[in-house]
């Protein structure tokens, strides 16, 4: 904002509150926009995976291998399955592990069985 631009346009869903963004940015905005979510409370779940389809806790870490790979697309296709409509947004903790996933669930064709039950499937790029 050093440069004094005319005109600066940020659209997301994840600025709101807007004055906790202002104040990041040390800038005021004298023209804001904000519209309720197009979800209800009742439509949306959030939650943390602690622990997989078998009730073994879930721990991702470096040294996270093919099994705990494995495991995340065994409980994310019966979670998906349950779902009636709609979709699930899931995060992991790093890109290199998003990698090593893509990595195990390509290999065994875990992409094709979590796709069956839960449609189409998206991944974030890192670049």
């Amino acid at each position: 904002m050093q440069e004094h631009p005319r005109s600066v346009i940020f659209t997301s869903g994840t600025l709101a509150p807007l004055n906790t963004f202002q104040s990041e940015l040390d800038t005021p905005f004298p023209v804001t926009l904000e519209t309720d979510h197009v979800s209800e409370k009742g439509q949306v779940l959030v939650a943390a995976l602690t622990c997989d389809h078998e009730s073994k806790p879930v721990r991702f870490g470096y040294q996270s291998g093919e099994e705990v790979c494995t495991s995340l697309a065994r409980t994310l296709t019966r979670l998906v399955a349950k779902v009636p409509q709609g979709g699930v947004l899931v995060f992991l903790p790093s890109y290199s592990m998003l990698k090593r996933v893509q990595k195990v669930w390509r290999a065994q064709q875990l992409f094709k069985e979590l796709a069956r039950e839960g449609g189409q499937i998206f991944i974030e790029h890192q670049d």
